[in-house]
């Protein structure tokens, strides 16, 4: 595994000591020769341990069948949510075919400069649903794919156990 995934799970082991916390490589950051699948989880864990949130950790049920997922986006060319009970779901779309697992991560965190606390129902939930379902401090389970379509665009999901974004609910505090 890379060095940079290598200092990120060590940062986020040790997210107790604030010494750890001095030197951060930025978020935008993954190692080209670690699995999409690391650089997803590291990009997720990053981003959690600057809340002091639990890491989440792959789920390979969860990876099915949100490629399973992302077949049928891509097959369809159409994107729109499962309504999947019990599970949380981000979804990205790319017209470029290479786009990576961390890259959708990427944009979704971004979201987190419009959320400033607010439950979920209060504020608009298009604005940052995605980063919130990112940082959903009960969702310790995650599992990504990803599917291209004939066009080319690149379609990925996230599922995430338990979900969040709950009504009424904040994703931290």
């Amino acid at each position: 595994m890379g060095h940079l995934i290598d200092t990120l799970k060590e940062k986020i082991h040790h997210h107790s000591d604030p010494a750890a916390h001095t030197t951060k490589p930025p978020i935008t950051q993954h190692n080209a020769t670690s699995s999409p699948q690391d650089s997803a989880i590291a990009t997720h864990n990053f981003a959690r341990n600057t809340k002091s949130l639990p890491a989440v950790t792959w789920d390979d049920g969860l990876a099915a069948d949100a490629t399973a997922y992302a077949q049928k986006l891509a097959d369809e060319d159409n994107m729109h949510h499962s309504g999947v009970e019990g599970q949380g779901e981000n979804l990205y779309w790319s017209s470029e075919g290479n786009a990576e697992l961390a890259d959708a991560v990427q944009m979704w965190l971004k979201e987190g400069d419009k959320y400033h606390g607010e439950k979920i129902g209060e504020g608009n939930l298009s604005d940052w649903g995605h980063y919130t379902q990112v940082m959903w401090s009960g969702s310790t389970h995650l599992g990504m794919g990803k599917a291209q379509s004939k066009a080319g665009g690149t379609y990925i999901v996230a599922r995430y156990t338990p979900q969040g974004n709950m009504y009424g609910e904040k994703p931290y505090s």
